[in-house]
């Protein structure tokens, strides 16, 4: 009995419970590709769909892994376990190409601290 307790406090510390649709949802951490700012929401995407959840960027940031999840604009935030390139533009800015196969735009003041967070990890 008390296994299972603790399996169920560690899906707990390892997931974020949102409300969407008027229910309550847990999403693993794992499982969020990325977060988008859409007015007073936030569309977080997974693999399987897209939740919209109403809160801040900044207040989610705060309940989020900090060196699993990175702000990489003003309006996106995305789960480095899901990073597969990183690619430059022209206005100094970025690409992030996820693993789903999105491309989010890295802006020119997160561009040279998500690179540097890239290398050190590889």
């Amino acid at each position: 009995m008390m296994e299972i307790v603790q399996s169920d406090l560690d899906t707990q510390q390892q997931s974020i419970l949102i409300e969407h649709n008027g229910l309550n949802t847990r999403i693993p951490y794992s499982d969020i590709v990325s977060v988008k700012t859409a007015g007073n929401y936030l569309e977080i995407e997974t693999n399987s769909q897209t939740y919209l959840h109403r809160t801040t960027l900044k207040s989610l940031l705060e309940t989020l892994p900090q060196d699993q999840f990175k702000q990489v604009h003003r309006s996106y935030v995305i789960n480095m376990h899901k990073l597969q390139k990183l690619t430059n533009l022209d206005n100094g800015g970025g690409l992030a190409i996820l693993s789903n196969q999105q491309t989010v735009p890295v802006s020119k003041r997160h561009k040279s601290q998500l690179k540097s967070l890239v290398v050190s990890s590889v």
